[in-house]
């Protein structure tokens, strides 16, 4: 096959109405699929958006020496 003949080939197969149809069906299925897909995905929570924020620090509970005292001592022999 020569150059021209594959150049010929390539023109008419490009300028044909089935390839035109066929990309077009094509892109119109998955953009269709994809509009469903997003539909169907779960919302985003807002956590993910706040992840970047440092967070905050709960004050530690002081221990109380009154804890100690209130377990009786046991006096060994």
């Amino acid at each position: 096959m020569m150059m021209t003949d594959l150049w010929f080939l390539l023109k008419g197969v490009l300028l044909s109405w089935e390839v035109w149809a066929v990309t077009l069906v094509v892109i119109f299925y998955f953009s269709l699929v994809l509009y469903v897909a997003r539909l169907n995905r779960r919302p985003r929570s807002f956590l993910m958006l706040e992840s970047n924020k440092p967070k905050k620090k709960r004050p530690k509970k002081e221990v109380s020496p009154s804890t100690n005292a209130e377990t009786p001592e046991v006096e060994v022999e």
